[in-house]
């Protein structure tokens, strides 16, 4: 193979007689070798501190929308920060690697000024050229650097975790399309991805909420605008009915982590954050957030996870968490639905879904009964 000193020679010698546009695209590939031969002599790549850069922003970030949710700003400058929210998550959505947006508003309590600046290129995403397959990683977790070959301590990681089989299924995969959302990892030029911290803390859930979204929508269930979302509730639940006291929490957890819910202190998988116990005692904690942010005791909060591949039935509990059984939605302040689509067969709705549908179409049916009293 040439070495790039004998290509550049060669360019020179040509420069002469060689027009403008011929020189241009030899730069390119000149450019394109140089970026090859570093690739080839590449052992690893740290992702230390783009996975630090992305903790310390996204906790920001974090911060000014729980200010939101305390009335730490004023109307208009919480509808910035709410608006500057969806933008990114939009951004994400779209694996838009070079969003940039930033805001100015007033912190109430302090009255100072804060200023947020969300990059993603600096922030969240970083460059790779230890690509596999196109999709696929491999890193040392201890270390944080992404190596070669996979190891006993450098794991595959797929870029296309988060998607499930969501393009399987003919409704979620139109809805995405048409947004121009992505539904698995698309290699760019650079080899741009977002940081594994961002993948699990944003991309999941933005993924999950739009694939509900697109799912809702097939079966003409609507929810209230997100611009109607008031500020104290905003980022409690991810979305609500239209009409109904019901707010939607999305989920997009994998077969593995669904298991983990069902295991018990003595289990080597048990985890003390992911488990069944603290997943409801935080359940109830927002479920009774949101009953003393409306007034509305009749508030359901319902947890809804998009893919699921065993049976899990629909589950209820009341005010108090005690298991409502038989399962009836009406009776249920906290619901969780652990499947929408069946990771078998993703173009399938689950029959528990679809049961949960119905009861919910019950409720406007009602709903629309007493309007109509109320009429005559």
């Amino acid at each position: 193979m040439t070495s790039p000193g004998h290509i550049a020679e060669s360019r020179l010698a040509r420069e002469a007689y060689t027009s403008t546009l011929i020189l241009t695209l030899y730069e390119q590939i000149e450019k394109q070798y140089l970026r090859k031969a570093m690739i080839n002599q590449l052992y690893y790549e740290s992702i230390a501190h783009i996975e630090s850069r992305s903790r310390e922003v996204t906790g920001r970030l974090l911060q000014f929308l729980k200010g939101v949710r305390n009335g730490d700003y004023t109307p208009d400058d919480a509808k910035k920060v709410m608006a500057l929210w969806w933008r990114m998550r939009e951004a994400v959505l779209k694996h838009d690697y070079l969003f940039n947006d930033s805001l100015m508003i007033t912190h109430l309590p302090s009255r100072q000024e804060q200023h947020l600046n969300i990059d993603f290129r600096q922030d969240f995403v970083q460059e790779t050229g230890l690509l596999q397959q196109g999709e696929k990683l491999f890193i040392n977790w201890e270390a944080q650097r992404i190596v070669r070959e996979s190891s006993l301590i450098a794991r595959p990681y797929s870029l296309n975790r988060y998607y499930r089989r969501y393009a399987d299924n003919p409704i979620i995969e139109w809805y995405f399309r048409t947004h121009n959302y992505r539904l698995r990892y698309e290699p760019a030029n650079q080899n741009l991805f977002f940081t594994p911290y961002i993948q699990q803390n944003v991309v999941a859930g933005a993924v999950g909420e739009a694939a509900l979204k697109a799912t809702l929508q097939h079966f003409r269930i609507p929810l209230a605008h997100e611009r109607d979302c008031p500020p104290e509730l905003f980022e409690i639940a991810d979305m609500m009915l239209a009409s109904l006291p019901v707010y939607l929490d999305a989920k997009n957890y994998s077969q593995w982590t669904m298991r983990r819910f069902d295991t018990s202190p003595d289990d080597p998988a048990y985890d003390e954050k992911l488990n069944a116990e603290s997943f409801l005692t935080k359940a109830q904690q927002k479920w009774e957030y949101i009953v003393a942010q409306t007034g509305n005791q009749d508030a359901k909060l319902v947890f809804i996870n998009m893919a699921a591949g065993e049976n899990h039935p629909n589950e209820g509990w009341d005010e108090e968490l005690r298991a409502v059984r038989p399962y009836r939605f009406a009776n249920s302040a906290i619901t969780v639905i652990q499947g929408v689509i069946d990771t078998h067969n993703p173009q399938e709705w689950r029959p528990d879904f679809v049961n949960w549908i119905n009861e919910v179409r019950e409720m406007y049916n009602k709903e629309q009964g007493a309007d109509d009293d109320k009429q005559e």
